[in-house]
């Protein structure tokens, strides 16, 4: 599984490099059907390969791409999946944050995901304003 997801970080810092977001998004926004019953276990998993892979890697790989590389891994093992998009505002910088859940629970990126306000999510689902 570690050189499955070295090869997805690859290919998801690749396709943030070339893809243009409207792009990425009309695909990320696609739903999976499931195709399977999934225990949390098979993220928890991916999650643990993808965030091994990305710090044993010479390359950096932040949020985002760790995201898609966990995403593509779930869905090719019928796992839907939700990325979830935040920004914050500290110092008076806007910062973005990418986190993905899969199954109920938190797959990468969600370490300090309550540091930041939703935004977006794909596929898109209500967000309540607070």
């Amino acid at each position: 599984m570690a050189a499955e997801a070295f090869a997805s970080l690859a290919v998801a810092r690749l396709t943030l490099l070339v893809v243009p977001f409207p792009v990425l998004a009309k695909r990320l926004s696609a739903p999976l059907v499931k195709r399977r019953s999934v225990s949390a276990a098979i993220p928890r998993r991916v999650g643990w390969a993808v965030a091994a892979a990305g710090r044993h890697s010479p390359i950096r790989f932040v949020c985002f791409p760790q995201a898609l590389a966990a995403r593509a891994m779930l869905h090719r093992r019928g796992v839907p999946t939700m990325l979830h998009y935040g920004v914050a505002k500290t110092e008076g910088k806007v910062h973005a944050h990418v986190w993905l859940s899969a199954a109920g629970t938190d797959v990468v990126g969600y370490v300090n995901k309550a540091d930041f306000k939703l935004v977006a999510t794909f596929p898109a689902q209500a967000i309540c304003a607070e």
